[in-house]
């Protein structure tokens, strides 16, 4: 589940660079779109992986019913743990767009300064 996620934000944070060569204005819509898809996509899967793993717990507890206590606490102890690790991995992939904003930025800024210079 976490490998096809990082998987298709690796592919984002590669469709935005290669946006960075080429015409940036041209492709900005395009790449603006596919980023939309890909966090969509990246949205369905963690729904998806959710509701599979809901299952998954229920069966387990309709199965073992003398164990339902001690099924929920280590469900609950485990998601706790996943929450954590993928809370972690948000901050990091937040600080990477971080970055990328500000090159963005930057690029956009020194693309419309030499719009400037050819005009005047």
């Amino acid at each position: 589940m976490f490998s096809s996620m990082l998987f298709h934000f690796s592919m984002f944070l590669l469709l935005i660079n290669s946006s960075i060569q080429m015409t940036f204005e041209s492709n900005i819509g395009k790449t603006l779109n596919h980023i939309n898809g890909s966090l969509n996509l990246i949205a369905n899967l963690i729904k998806n992986s959710e509701n599979q793993l809901q299952r998954k717990i229920d069966v387990m507890i309709q199965a073992s019913p003398n164990e339902n206590r001690t099924l929920t606490e280590y469900v609950d102890c485990q998601k706790k743990h996943l929450d954590a690790k993928n809370r972690q991995l948000v901050v990091e992939h937040h600080s990477k767009l971080g970055t990328l904003k500000t090159c963005l930025n930057t690029e956009y800024e020194r693309i419309n300064s030499k719009i400037l210079q050819f005009t005047q």
